[in-house]
């Protein structure tokens, strides 16, 4: 059994079976994307024209007035489209007396964060010095084995 990061449990049971060796590849890509319709816009206003000016200049919003609502999509700027790619490969035999099963799995994700995202021209992800490791890119490296000996009817060990 495995724990992995993200709180899901794998339970491996295969144990090879007599028979040749089978061998199995796998390749998975993937995409992933944030839904933005789950966020209504920031909003607010400017309380005197100073600030109104201010603002229209930093939201590219010409002619802000006072007391004017101002809706801005931030969590839009803070995701794009993320990617994944799985690699795995298996083997899995034995011969009278012994079966073995062995497997391998590769994960490469870049979920849909956007770490050069900016707000107002300044970096809020990985690009921001004063946070190392905001990021959702994840390189994951799994591998399992299992090994049946029967020297008898009535002895069975399983690495």
């Amino acid at each position: 059994m495995r724990l992995i990061p993200s709180g899901v449990v794998q339970i491996f049971t295969k144990q090879g079976s007599i028979s040749k060796p089978q061998f199995t590849v796998e390749l998975e890509q993937g995409t992933s994307s944030y839904d933005e319709s789950k966020w209504k816009p920031n909003s607010g206003f400017a309380r005197d024209q100073a600030t109104a000016t201010r603002m229209a200049g930093l939201f590219d919003k010409s002619g802000l007035k006072p007391y004017e609502v101002i809706e801005v999509p931030m969590v839009g700027w803070l995701y794009d489209t993320g990617s994944r790619t799985t690699l795995s490969a298996s083997v899995r035999g034995g011969a009278p007396g012994a079966t073995y099963f062995a497997s391998i799995r590769y994960l490469a994700s870049d979920g849909p964060y956007d770490e050069n995202a900016t707000i107002l021209g300044k970096p809020v992800g990985a690009a921001d010095p004063t946070k190392p490791g905001s990021n959702d890119i994840r390189d994951q490296f799994m591998a399992s084995a299992t090994l049946n000996i029967v020297p008898t009817d009535r002895l069975r060990i399983r690495l």
